[in-house]
């Protein structure tokens, strides 16, 4: 543990750092080479001081107490005199809003424990580095919590304009058009956050030793080969899938149009039109394949949603789940003691059963073909990243026409970036999905749901807690 002396030393280093709106960590591991090596690679970063560092969950909880500055804790799942489980229980009950980033192995004890500490309220996880040599191991830790660090900084100044904006008169749900789902950039926060070299002109994103990809237009020339069919009405007179996604998002245009008769509808309006609300209670076309999309946050999120599903919900689910390799086989396994549904990781070329949860293998796509016979088949692949993703969300969802036709519910929840926005829009445009987003305020990160909402491909947003009845609703089952 650190000495009073460097203890004070780290305070005053942390007085300053605070100021300037960077985060401020605190290292937790057993291993003093581990923690040399986090302890630089989070200095790397323009936007992290380390300020403490600590042996277990003893030091960590005695230096919390003396750091009111800290503002993240990177925590080593398995230590002496306390664990890294332990050690998260005790933190939330002394620092119910403190951060704390789960720090795991590959071993299977390792990630069982942090799916669990994901569900006791860890804000996200990092698996440690495997690298052939010392520097690539190094190389990927920097490249884990250059992303990590970026959602953390960004879901920051979202909810510091959504305060601000509430404080302005503003109603819960306004739109706060000058946030976007993209990671943040100066633009986007109240002022830039400060380079560990004052003399570059970089991004404040900025890893030393990495170049961060410029940000480019995504080719879309897929996504809108086909208009959206038009589809007859129901017998029943209620609206198909893609009629109730026009008839919303018209709806919504008339509203703006309304209120603005001299004014066409601009991007920043669009961003700031209200989120469509359901208009049925049914589907008249009964899905056949449940799409789930998420990411950060998003064990605990499933581990809500999955349990409420009932066990006959007649349909296969099919979640992309951004994890590394080997997690989502935990998982799986933490979801399938949870409900009356079967929980399992993908295995390619298996046929999708009804009442079957598959989740994408960390580390490969997961995608839908037709078998010999027009059944469903699993593909499971390595094909190039997509939204620097993989498994990616838009491979997924881009996949399920060619064996689904429109008869796909699509949902997107809680994660960082865009990903699964594209995917959302090609099912509108060539097949038709229904599309339903999780709700802002019930988000860990408002990032996938606020992309699809922003571009008005959602049909509907609803908070976690009343999701699974919703899909229920939809799907003309009982929830149990």
């Amino acid at each position: 543990m650190s000495s009073p002396t460097s203890s004070n030393q780290t305070l005053t280093s942390a007085s300053t750092t605070k100021s300037s709106r960077m985060l401020n960590a605190l290292v937790v591991d057993d291993t003093n080479l581990f923690r040399t090596i986090m302890a630089e690679a989070l200095n790397s970063l323009a936007q992290v001081t380390v300020i403490g560092k600590a042996t277990n969950g003893t030091e960590c909880l005695e230096l919390l107490a003396a750091l009111p500055e800290v503002d993240v804790v990177f925590l080593d799942v398995e230590m002496p005199v306390m664990n890294g489980l332990e050690t998260l229980r005790v933190i939330r009950q002394r620092h119910p809003k403190m951060l704390v980033v789960m720090v795991s192995g590959h071993n299977k004890t390792n990630m069982d424990i942090t799916i669990e500490a994901l569900s006791l309220g860890a804000y996200d996880f990092i698996g440690k580095p495997e690298g052939a040599s010392g520097g690539d191991s190094q190389e990927q830790l920097r490249k884990q919590l250059f992303v990590l660090t970026r959602s953390i900084i960004w879901q920051r100044s979202q909810d510091k304009m959504r305060a601000r904006h509430q404080a302005l008169g503003k109603t819960k749900t306004s739109r706060v058009s000058n946030v976007s789902a993209d990671f943040p950039t100066a633009t986007t926060l109240d002022e830039a956050l400060p380079l560990k070299n004052e003399h570059s002109s970089s991004s404040t994103f900025e890893i030393k030793g990495i170049i961060p990809a410029k940000a480019t237009p995504q080719s879309n020339s897929a996504s809108i080969a086909k208009p959206i069919p038009q589809q007859a009405p129901s017998r029943t007179g209620q609206p198909t899938a893609g009629q109730a996604t026009t008839a919303n998002h018209q709806n919504n245009r008339s509203t703006i149009q309304a209120n603005q008769p001299n004014a066409s509808v601009t991007n920043q309006e669009k961003k700031q039109k209200p989120i469509s609300t359901a208009k049925i209670k049914r589907l008249s076309i009964t899905p056949k394949v449940l799409l789930i999309g998420i990411s950060t946050g998003g064990p605990v999120a499933l581990m809500e949603l999955i349990p409420k599903l009932p066990s006959n919900l007649g349909l296969p689910v099919l979640v992309v789940q951004h994890m590394p390799p080997k997690f989502t086989q935990s998982l799986a396994d933490s979801l399938n003691t949870k409900t009356g549904l079967t929980i399992k990781e993908a295995v390619h070329g298996e046929t999708l059963k009804p009442n079957v949860v598959y989740i994408a293998p960390g580390g490969f796509h997961m995608e839908i073909e037709a078998g010999a016979k027009g059944e469903a088949i699993v593909n499971i692949n390595q094909k190039p990243p997509v939204n620097s993703c993989r498994p990616s969300v838009d491979v997924l969802f881009k996949s399920a026409p060619a064996v689904f036709k429109n008869n796909t519910l699509s949902v997107v929840m809680t994660g960082m970036g865009k990903d699964g926005c594209e995917g959302v829009r090609y099912l509108k445009q060539t097949v038709g999905t229904y599309c339903v987003t999780q709700s802002e305020e019930s988000c860990v990160i408002y990032g996938m749901p606020k992309a699809v909402d922003d571009e008005q491909l959602n049909d509907e947003s609803v908070p976690l807690n009343n999701l699974a009845n919703r899909i229920c609703e939809l799907l003309g089952k009982q929830a149990p």
